[in-house]
């Protein structure tokens, strides 16, 4: 009586092969694809931060600020400071104010008493944190795409 010996041939090996590095390449370019979600929804989330401390300012009838830095940024609240880093693919590229200073200030009345942009790049998107002079309106704003 003949036994067989059941084993994969060359080709199937290569065949499963080729099937687990697409499978990786997908989950790697996907996984790309969601830091610079979260970096642009940073962005996003750094823009309802400056709202919110204008009106904490109004509320509280005290000066409150949000330093930008290099690598994070700092919100500064009754001399309590909370730290957030940047997502992996956020930059920070320049920041002009009108006091050259490295940070959004309100006045207890809720004006800006520091304003301007922060220009921040995610991958080949350049995005601009604007803090209106006068009425303190703040906005997010994507300035190119390129391809």
């Amino acid at each position: 009586m003949k036994t067989k010996c059941k084993a994969m041939t060359l080709v199937e090996l290569i065949c499963v092969i080729a099937i687990v590095a697409v499978l990786i390449t997908i989950g790697v370019m996907g996984m790309k694809g969601v830091r610079r979600f979260k970096a642009e929804r940073q962005i996003h989330t750094m823009a309802g931060e400056l709202s919110d401390l204008r009106k904490r300012a109004m509320m509280t009838r005290k000066q409150m600020r949000m330093n930008i830095r290099d690598d994070s940024y700092a919100i500064i609240c009754d001399e309590k400071e909370k730290v957030i880093s940047y997502e992996k693919d956020l930059e920070l590229v320049d920041m002009n104010t009108a006091q050259k200073h490295r940070d959004f200030a309100f006045s207890p009345s809720g004006r800006p008493s520091n304003s301007g942009t922060a220009t921040f790049r995610v991958g080949k998107n350049t995005f601009h944190l604007i803090v209106a002079p006068v009425s303190g309106r703040i906005r997010m704003e994507r300035v190119n795409e390129e391809n």
